[in-house]
């Protein structure tokens, strides 16, 4: 969700984009990828007589490493994008993968999914593969082919509903209101611009980062992508700050449009973190940031 947006096709046509955002959403994506192949660098040294070690690091290492994707895309919809922007990508996102969906991370965050319902969602998933294991799907009978194929669709139905069934009254009524059918866009033209802004300091996990540079041994690489995360970070705070300027009618509507923005402003940075923590620092060094952290 965040390369593709500026590279792929449908998205081009159907979500038009201010220039600073292309470039936003391409350094974002750029970073990321870039996170990858440096981490994959690092681990170029690891000791060929200890594989099973190597087996369990690159384990962790991946699932950091789509940890960080996750925190990313979430920065663009609460950042990088407008409100209408965002709403119009997150109702295509879940309408085009329908129930299956609740298995992101993000959509279960979203709808605030307790553990209890996630291991339901898994125990479904389970109960589909069984089902599905059972099928003959490789034989070459027509009439089999046949049923096989009436049968996959019996056990899709039953999946759908199964998750659906997990989801609570206001999930659902959630849900309902995210894939709503969005309006088309235009481009925005109210975004601040970006030469001179003045954003607030960021995190205090940046503010780590930054003061134990010289502990946490980084590599250029990894310098060069927390400046680039610092960056789209600080663009995307001045962005959400921006909307404060919009016109509310009374006070009430003011105070709750300014909490907010807080809110968001505060969960955008969270993002950032995590993909500075998951994405761009290794295990080792995020842990020493975190301890770091702790002490003050």
């Amino acid at each position: 969700m965040t390369g593709c947006l500026v590279r792929e096709p449908y998205w081009t046509k159907q979500l038009p984009l201010a220039d600073d955002q292309k470039s936003m959403l391409t350094k974002l994506n750029a970073l990321i990828d870039g996170a990858r192949v440096s981490s994959w660098l690092a681990d170029a040294d690891w000791p060929a007589e200890d594989p099973e070690s190597y087996r369990k690091h690159r384990t962790q290492r991946d699932e950091r490493r789509l940890e960080a994707i996750r925190h990313a895309e979430r920065m663009v919809l609460l950042g990088l994008l407008t409100e209408p922007q965002a709403a119009f990508v997150l109702q295509h996102y879940l309408v085009d993968r329908q129930w299956r969906v609740l298995h992101d991370h993000n959509v279960q965050e979203l709808l605030g999914m307790t553990e209890s319902q996630k291991q339901k969602l898994v125990e479904v998933a389970a109960r589909e593969r069984s089902k599905e294991s059972r099928l003959n799907l490789m034989s070459v009978d027509p009439q089999e082919q046949k049923q096989n194929q009436a049968r996959l669709a019996a056990i899709t139905n039953e999946y759908n509903s199964g998750l659906k069934d997990v989801l609570t009254a206001r999930q659902l009524q959630q849900w309902s209101r995210l894939t709503a059918e969005q309006p088309a866009l235009s481009e925005p033209r109210n975004l601040p611009a970006l030469q001179g802004a003045d954003v607030e300091e960021l995190s205090p996990t940046f503010d780590a980062i930054e003061a134990e540079g010289s502990h946490l041994d980084l590599s250029a690489d990894q310098k060069r992508l927390l400046k680039e995360l610092e960056e789209v970070a600080r663009v995307g705070l001045l962005w959400i700050k921006a909307r404060a300027d919009q016109p509310v009618n009374g006070r009430g509507q003011t105070d709750s449009r300014d909490n907010r923005i807080s809110q968001l402003r505060a969960e955008f940075l969270m993002h950032a973190e995590q993909v500075a923590l998951e994405g761009i620092l290794t295990e080792n060094q995020a842990e020493k940031i975190r301890a770091a952290m702790n002490k003050t």
